[in-house]
């Protein structure tokens, strides 16, 4: 009777070993290890610029900036939204673009302009807007992605004077985007 409670245990012992060593090589294996921001709810990451700090981070909006306090006003946020079953990336990239060709109607924000891209391959549309507030004139890159079921927008904010100087970080931070459909 003992031998065979030994025996019950070995087997037991030796199934969940290689349960955790197949959930282990899953997690190593997922594109997304390796990133150092990963939304889990949404199954996305990027690689933030270098040296750039995430201040907010909730299931839907994850928002970094080059320094603590932000003295440069340069920010990128990327948020995330489950896809209504007849609605795609681009309908939202549509909707957006009409919106913000409103407000140039009715606020300092002009569209400077408007094309469709890739983002690591994948499917993307951007606009790029200028705004005007009191004392600074800010140029937003908003570049919307996704998949079927899920639309990620990432937004670059930085004053005009400002904003070629991370371009290319923010541009790289795009690249190293995976999202799993």
């Amino acid at each position: 009777m003992q031998q065979k409670h030994k025996e019950q245990i070995i087997i037991s012992s030796v199934i969940i070993f290689f349960i955790v060593v197949l959930l282990l090589y899953n997690a190593l294996d997922s594109p997304l290890s390796g990133l150092a921001y990963v939304n889990d709810d949404f199954s996305f990451g990027f690689n933030p610029p270098v040296g750039w700090m995430k201040k907010e981070d909730n299931i839907q909006y994850a928002l970094f900036s080059p320094t603590v306090n932000n003295d440069t006003l340069q920010t990128l946020n990327i948020s995330a939204r489950l896809l209504p079953t007849n609605e795609t990336t681009y309908d939202i990239y549509q909707s957006t673009l009409v919106s913000f060709f409103y407000q140039v109607t009715v606020s300092n924000t002009s569209v400077y302009s408007s094309r469709e891209r890739t983002v690591n391959g994948r499917e993307a549309y951007e606009i790029i807007l200028i705004t005007e507030h009191d004392t600074v004139t800010l140029k937003k890159l908003y570049v919307f992605t996704g998949t079927n079921a899920t639309s990620v927008l990432f937004i670059y904010t930085a004053p005009l004077e400002m904003y070629g100087a991370s371009l290319s970080a923010v541009e790289q931070s795009l690249a190293s985007f995976v999202i799993i459909q």
